[in-house]
């Protein structure tokens, strides 16, 4: 096994190895350790300035670092239960000590913590960026190679126990998508596991309706150095999973799906190269989960919050528990329906509590505030971690976001209607036209002539006469 992680200090940062920067000084980190991590706390909390999920968290956390550095180890920290609860699985089945790949890995979000069940040499990770490769290799002492953009590029010999691709399946297009699903499943030993995410047609959103191929793909996404082509934003259908599976991966195969088993929002699907596997003793760990919507300062010494929060593997709703300064200071449990911020599980169980700091003490906007959600199995989830005043800006900037997205509304609605009389007017135009043509025309006939010349002649015999000149009669316009 590893050696024991290293300890959180109070000190100032300081430098670590390829331009990274020691974290062992943030209060915030340390009661995230402390209160939910534990023994699970990663063996390095040192992050490269390079990393793009550092970059991604800090704009999920509305600009501010310290709450995105949280939302990086926490995400790390439920993916490597996912990976680890996998691995046990296959070590059971095999019988021995399983060989990783960690495919698409980044600069190791994961595998800081990874090293606390299984040994450097176990693992291998790659990556299209080199120097993510070579920061996870000199700073965890992992195996690694570079990827390649096409995967018919990429050559290796090795195959592995475990293979995963979290997070890379969700953002290829098509073509890239089934050749490497080929490309990766000939990496997987005879009775080895290939473990990848997706994001399902459940999640796709603003309105987007998937085509009826089962693939949808929008060059967007958070990297900052890949181009939006070669790497945006995808879903899929298990339908099309499936039929890719059955036209690239190598046969025999069988396969299990765990919906938004990674992350509460990425699908899980777990590939085994058997096809007599029996899936029905693999767990995955699926912590509760929630949401806090409301952060008042009732008075100095009292806090009213309120949010939702629901279990993924217990039958009763998850026990609140807030914390200031890491001092449990409430718990609730959700009672109503009172969720107002959108959830991706409709309207989930609110809950509500006032928090209240003993006689003499007042609360300081720098008190930090952590609101934890427990099962009954034990099984732990974090709903909030940030200052006080760290929790009002986030509330703001959410109910700011909220407010744009509504204009935004507001205008596109706006825009619609401008648009549905532009092309009214446009039409409008487009008769004056027709008309305009077919008045000249007529002019230019030879009949239009005849016709002058009799009410000329008219008027110079002094006939009253409406009488209309012969000749055919005056077409009507089409509307």
């Amino acid at each position: 096994m590893a050696t024991a992680p290293e300890t959180l200090g109070s000190g100032s940062s300081s430098s670590g190895p390829s331009g990274g920067t020691r974290l062992e000084g943030n209060r915030l980190l340390q009661t995230l350790s402390r209160l939910l991590l534990r023994e699970q706390a990663p063996r390095s909390w040192i992050i490269d300035p390079r990393d793009e999920m550092l970059h991604y968290s800090i704009w999920q956390q509305f600009g501010e670092r310290t709450e995105g550095l949280v939302q990086y180890f926490y995400s790390g920290w439920l993916a490597a239960g996912v990976y680890e609860a996998l691995v046990k699985w296959q070590r059971q089945r095999q019988g021995t000590e399983p060989t990783i790949l960690d495919f698409a890995s980044g600069y190791g979000r994961i595998t800081r913590y990874l090293l606390n069940t299984l040994r450097a040499d176990q693992i291998v990770v790659s990556d299209i960026q080199p120097e993510a490769v070579a920061v996870q290799r000199e700073q965890y002492g992992v195996g690694g190679f570079p990827s390649a953009h096409e995967p018919e590029a990429l050559d290796l010999a090795q195959s592995f126990d475990c293979l995963f691709a979290t997070s890379l399946f969700t953002h290829l297009p098509r073509h890239r998508f089934e050749s490497w699903i080929g490309q990766l499943g000939r990496l997987v030993t005879p009775r080895g596991l290939f473990v990848f995410s997706v994001h399902d047609e459940a999640v796709l959103f603003g309105g987007r309706s998937m085509p009826a191929s089962g693939f949808h793909f929008e060059e967007m996404s958070e990297s900052e150095v890949l181009a939006f082509k070669e790497y945006g934003s995808t879903w899929v259908t298990e339908a099309f999973v499936a039929k890719t599976l059955r036209a690239h991966f190598p046969h025999p195969y069988s396969y299990t799906r765990i919906p938004r088993g990674l992350w509460h929002f990425q699908d899980l699907y777990v590939v085994s190269r058997d096809a007599a596997t029996d899936f029905s003793s693999l767990w995955v760990p699926r912590p509760p989960e929630g949401y806090l919507e409301e952060c008042r300062q009732v008075d100095e010494r009292t806090l009213k919050l309120s949010g939702w929060a629901v279990s993924h593997q217990a039958s009763a709703p998850p026990q609140l528990r807030v914390f200031l300064n890491e001092e449990l200071v409430a718990t609730a449990r959700p009672d109503g329906q009172r969720a107002r911020i959108a959830s991706p599980h409709g309207q989930p169980p609110g809950w509500e509590v006032l928090c209240s700091l003993p006689a003499g003490r007042t609360i300081d906007p720098g008190d930090s505030l952590c609101v934890l959600c427990e099962e009954e199995t034990g099984t732990q989830g974090l709903i909030h971690l940030t200052t006080i005043q760290g929790a009002a800006f986030k509330m703001a900037a959410r109910d700011h976001q909220e407010q744009r997205a509504r204009s935004a509304l507001k205008v596109s609605g706006l825009e619609a209607k401008l648009k549905e009389c532009n092309e009214r007017l446009l039409a409008e135009e487009d008769l004056g036209r027709r008309l305009s043509a077919r008045v000249h025309a007529m002019e230019a006939s030879r009949f239009w002539k005849m016709r002058k010349a009799w009410f000329k002649l008219k008027k110079g015999l002094g006939l009253a006469s409406s009488e209309r000149p012969p000749g055919p009669p005056v077409p009507e316009l089409d509307s």
